[in-house]
């Protein structure tokens, strides 16, 4: 009987093949205080109704009870960072956790849902903004050296300087950035009129292979090492390829997103006719 189910809750995804919880349960403080790191995705698996009513700020919706969870999951979770998973009382996340865990996510999960979220006084929000997943902005499969030469060719014809956001999809904070950019018109405009800005993956694991490694290892030197300042890291080249700024995104941040006005500064103190070239 055990055997059987322990086989059970494997279907459901609740433990591994072998009878051991394949993700992790934690408190409210504990949860509270994971999700403060901005490496880790906050997601919400209940139905958007629920989400709508109330939900932890900087939460990502997938309904885990739609058909296309894994598939919805799977195109917007990064591989390489742990999901801090929740739904009303812990159970349905339960379940989430360990479907995702078995496509190879590492999972935590709410004890209690968002029900103990609240009994403990924890703050929830009902903006939605946060709602859809976000875009995946990087092209994986091309080489990043090509991709700022070809930008660097395009930029000079247009008097422009090139802009590199470097990361990858697998940065959460990366993403969110890039959607905050492309719902903001004025700084749409600033970028439009003064660079080519392109998005530059980057991936520290080596779990690409040697040739993606040797790729890396090169844009970290190409770029002068901007990585140090964690991603997003935007790097400003002027016309003929020289490394003239490197921003820490860090400093672009406001709550769980960027704030407008810190952005637009940025942007607007590098410009060809800001620099004077």
């Amino acid at each position: 009987m055990k055997k059987i189910l322990t086989c059970l809750l494997a279907t459901l995804g609740l433990t591994t093949a072998c009878g051991q919880q394949n993700f992790e349960n934690v408190d409210v403080e504990g949860f509270s205080e994971l999700i403060g790191n901005p490496g880790v995705v906050l997601l919400d698996v209940r139905s958007a109704s629920e989400y709508a009513e109330g939900h932890i700020a900087g939460a990502m919706l997938i309904d885990q009870g739609q058909s296309d969870f894994i598939e919805k999951a799977k195109a917007a979770l990064p591989a390489d960072k742990k999901i801090a998973v929740y739904c009303r009382s812990g159970r349905r996340s339960a379940n989430a956790a360990g479907r995702l865990a078995a496509e190879g996510y590492q999972c935590v999960n709410l004890k209690g849902g968002i029900i103990a979220w609240k009994e403990a006084g924890k703050a929830v929000t009902t903006d939605t903004k946060e709602q859809a997943p976000l875009k995946k902005v990087y092209n994986e499969d091309i080489n990043p050296l090509e991709q700022i030469d070809q930008a660097l060719a395009k930029a000079k014809t247009e008097g422009k300087f090139v802009v590199c956001q470097v990361g990858g999809n697998w940065c959460i904070w990366c993403l969110r950035f890039a959607d905050f950019i492309a719902n903001d018109a004025a700084i749409g405009k600033v970028i439009s009129d003064n660079f080519e800005y392109i998005h530059v993956n980057y991936n520290p694991k080596k779990s690409g292979g040697e040739e993606k490694a040797k790729q890396a290892a090169a844009l970290m030197q190409r770029l002068e090492n901007c990585g140090r300042f964690g991603f997003p890291v935007f790097v400003v080249l002027d016309g003929e390829g020289r490394v003239i700024h490197i921003q820490d995104s860090s400093f672009l941040e406001e709550g769980q997103g960027y704030n407008q006005e810190k952005v637009l500064r940025f942007f607007r103190s590098w410009t060809p006719e800001a620099v004077g070239r």
